[in-house]
């Protein structure tokens, strides 16, 4: 009887090994599609003059990478909207190595954001907020500007 026990355990152990495995994976499928929504949310709303600000979001794991995309220069339509969202976009590749308990650092190195942010530039104020607010809980997710 106990022979019976041990292999009915077996199995339960084996289907719970392969339960926890599913539900891994689709954690870090889905971490990983939030940071990127969550980005994309954060870029639309991030206003366009030159581009600089658009460009300098970077994606990191488990520590803040602060950026500032100095090689675009200050004035109007120094880059396209697309080229420069298209910048902070590649930064996504950093999730390539994101496991479950990571945390996924949104941050962005120019010091006027936080004024934008705070509608002292333009009218897009709360942009930032509004993005991390529809995803808040939805992973470990830190955004410094």
């Amino acid at each position: 009887m106990a022979d019976g026990f041990e292999a009915d355990l077996r199995k339960f152990e084996m289907e719970l090994d392969a339960e926890f495995n599913q539900y891994y994976t689709e954690v870090v499928y889905f971490s990983k599609e939030i940071a990127e929504q969550l980005l994309k949310d954060i870029l639309a709303g991030n206003p366009y003059w030159s581009g600089r600000s658009k460009a300098s979001w970077v994606v990191s794991l488990n520590g803040p990478v602060y950026y500032i995309a100095d090689d675009v220069p200050k004035r109007a339509g120094a880059i396209a909207a697309s080229e420069a969202e298209g910048r902070s976009l590649a930064t996504l590749s950093a999730l390539d190595s994101f496991t479950v308990g990571d945390t996924i650092h949104l941050t962005q190195g120019n010091i006027y954001i936080a004024l934008i942010e705070d509608g002292v530039h333009g009218n897009n104020a709360g942009f930032i907020a509004n993005a991390v607010a529809r995803y808040q809980g939805l992973g470990n997710f830190s955004i410094q500007y």
